[in-house]
This record gives C-alpha cells, structure tokens and sequence, in this order.
C-alpha cells in the first residue's frame, strides 16, 4: 500500500486509496524548522533532504527538553524510526508534539508480534462545540408574525475526537479493512494519515469522531471485538485474529449468574440462533437469550459471547 493520507467524509465511509502521498494536511501545521549546520549546507548535506534530517534532530531535541534522557540511544532510536518511514511521514511531524512520534513508536514495535496484528492504540484528542440549527414552529401570537412562522435557534453541542493508530503488516486494501472495523463500532472518519514503512509495515492514522465520552477504555475493547467479528479480513496474515484468545473465556459468561435468581416470564422474540425471553434477575427485568443448540456453530458462539463482551463493555 503507497504512503497515502485522505479526508474522511464524516459519515463513517473510509477514505479513497491509493490518492498520493500526504493528499491531506497535516493535522497541526508544522513549525519551520531552525536553521542549523545540515540545513545551511554543512556536514551531512543541505538542501531538501538535509532539512528533513533535521526533523529528527528537532524531534530529539524537543524530547530532551519536556524531560527524556539525552543520550545517543535516544537519537539513533528516532533516525532508524525516521528512516524506515516516507518523507511524507516527517512532513506531517508536529515538532511541538514530538512525544507524538514515539506513540507511533510503540505501536510500530508492537506490531513485530504477530499475535498482537493490528497492534493499535487509541487516545483521546479534545472535545470539540458544534453550534446545531433547530427549526420549530411558532404556536404563540406575535404582532407581525403568522402562527405557523418557522423560528431558527441555535443550540450548542459537543463531540468527543479521538486518535486510533494501527499498525500490521501491509498489503493491499488495508485502509479500506482498517475502515470498516471504524464504521463497525459507529465511528465517523476525519482524517486519515497513512504511511508504509520500507520493511513491510503500515502506520495507519485515524481521527474520528462517533464515540461519546472521552474514556478510552470502552473504545479499545469495542475495537478488539470488531477485529473478531471481521476476523476474515485478516486472511492471509501469519496469525488470524481466530487463532487469538477471545477477551473472556465462555465460562465467564455464567459465573457471575446466580441462576436460581433468574426466572423466565415470557418469549418476546425468536431468531436464527435462538430465542429471546423476559425475565427477571433478583427482582429486576432483564433479557435472557438462549441459543438453540440445533443451530450452534462456532460462528454463532463468537458471535453470541461477543454480544456479552459488548454489553459489559457498556455497563
């Protein structure tokens, strides 16, 4: 997959592939860098390619001074991070959030074990006003106004954005699968800032918006279980997410349960797999679904242990 990057339509589809590279801004204009003796034409080259070079070094700098160790351990971790991605990657650095390229860093590691592809990592950026025009209409009698006048407010609301990093082994089409496990849980794309390195992994950058608090807990488990449910997407890959552990075991989904609590009141619904009931737990209404072991498959269990896993995760 080329180093691309695209705007998303803020309606949960994916991005265009294959656009170019850096086809969008980056996400915070970077400052200019300082002059120094590279840029200005001294040891190691000037020009195009030593500004660049350059990046790296104001990157490091900057570590140093928000309280990283300095030392040469540091420097060569950043050029062999720098090194490996595309000049569209260092264009689209902040040097005022350089703790930034070492998130990248991580993420990046993680994704040398081939159990934890797509390694990822989610965090959240900042709560954004969006001004919402409602239109009603007007019931009260207004000198000089019909009854039916149409009045426009404005009231204030707020999104939450947050930052979802991917990193896996490349191939083609990823960005469209990265995509859809975003839309799976309702997430809406803004950006998306996509980079392949020179030994074969993806560094896949999302903004989105979708997900309503700012915790980040909730939205990493609901990104693990939309990799299971389209576990097929990851076909091909040295190890599929079907090979993984599930986040919990299937007895854990009766352990908590003391069933002699629980009563059956009625059906209220039936399906492929089984048939819903109200019930009641310890006094309180609850839903009871309960499969039908003719129509069990492997399938149908993932599927139903992820509805379990989803709703602990919402509790």
């Amino acid at each position: 997959m080329a180093a691309a990057a695209a705007a998303g339509d803020g309606g949960g589809g994916g991005p265009e592939e294959g656009v170019g590279e850096s086809s969008s801004p980056p996400r915070d204009p970077a400052p200019a860098p300082s002059p120094s003796p590279a840029a200005s034409g001294g040891s190691g080259g000037g020009g195009r390619g030593g500004g660049l070079r350059d990046i790296c070094r104001e990157v490091f700098e900057r570590l140093v001074s928000d309280g990283h160790a300095a030392g040469s351990e540091l420097l060569a971790q950043l050029e062999a991070h720098f090194n490996r991605l595309p000049i569209s990657y260092k264009l689209d650095v902040n040097i005022d959030k350089a703790e930034d390229v070492l998130f990248h860093q991580k993420v990046l590691a993680e994704a040398k074990d081939p159990d934890r592809r797509p390694a990822f990592a989610v965090r959240f950026l900042r709560l954004e006003e969006v001004n919402v025009d409602e239109t009603t209409n007007s019931d009260a009698h207004e000198e000089g106004a019909d009854n039916d006048e149409a009045l426009s407010t404005r009231s204030k609301t707020y999104t939450h954005i947050h930052e979802i990093l991917f990193s896996t082994k490349d191939k083609p089409k990823l960005l469209s699968q990265l995509s859809a496990l975003l839309s799976d849980i309702g997430l809406n794309i803004r950006e998306a800032h996509v980079f392949s390195t020179t030994d074969g992994y993806s560094l896949d950058v999302f903004v989105v918006d979708g997900w309503p608090i700012e915790e980040t807990d909730g939205l990493h488990k609901a990104l693990e279980a939309s990799i299971l449910r389209n576990e097929g997407s990851w076909s091909g890959s040295e190890s599929s997410a079907s090979e993984r552990s599930l986040p919990f075991l299937a007895q854990d989904c009766e352990t908590d349960i003391d069933t002699r609590l629980l009563k059956i009141v009625k059906k209220v619904a039936s399906g492929s797999c089984g048939d819903m009931f109200l019930g009641t737990y310890s006094g309180e209404e609850v839903a009871v679904k309960v499969l039908n072991p003719e129509n069990l498959n492997q399938n149908a269990w993932s599927e139903f242990k992820q509805e379990i896993y989803m709703l602990r995760v919402h509790v």
